[in-house]
């Protein structure tokens, strides 16, 4: 079974984020896709600082909605595991595949694409459906991950075209 992570597309996080509307346009195609299949949808959401859980910066941006039935992760580190109960809603949904989308990319879906590999996930990082404040950055943690993927079978670095229908 898959899941999809789409990870702090918060107020705080993609205020100047490169490319933002197209990237959000395809979180939302992701989002539809899993949606129709039957694949579990995870919001999470980066607390700091300058974010506490619950300001106006914390909050998904409003292109995005979650839905009741989507599960709800609440992090104050970069992978969405630690100290989370990220892994727990996998195993209960007994998730061994997850698709990465989000923000930023060299932090937060960075450290999660790398945990994931490490707790023994198979990914796929949608390389047009994460972002952050460089458009440099975005391309070098593509490049980063499919590096990887040519000695991790169970990493892909895919566009979200050659991913749908998410299943």
């Amino acid at each position: 079974m898959s899941a999809l992570l789409v990870i702090d597309v918060q107020a705080g996080v993609v205020l100047h984020a490169w490319q933002k509307e197209s990237i959000v346009e395809r979180i939302n195609l992701a989002i539809e896709s899993a949606r129709n299949s039957g694949v579990p949808i995870i919001w999470v959401q980066h607390s700091e600082e300058e974010m506490p859980i619950g300001s106006e910066f914390w909050q998904i941006i409003p292109e995005l909605v979650p839905q009741p039935q989507d599960a709800r992760i609440e992090k104050i580190y970069g992978s969405s595991f630690k100290e989370t109960d990220l892994a727990e809603i996998l195993a209960q949904e007994n998730v061994s595949h997850l698709y990465i989308t989000g923000s930023q990319s060299e932090n937060c879906v960075n450290a999660t694409t790398v945990d994931a590999l490490e707790r023994g996930f198979t990914v796929t990082l949608v390389s047009d459906a994460h972002t952050t404040d460089d458009e440099s950055v975005v391309a070098t943690i593509n490049e980063k991950f499919l590096q990887m993927a040519d000695s991790h079978a169970g990493l892909r670095v895919e566009l979200l075209e050659k991913t749908l229908p998410l299943t």
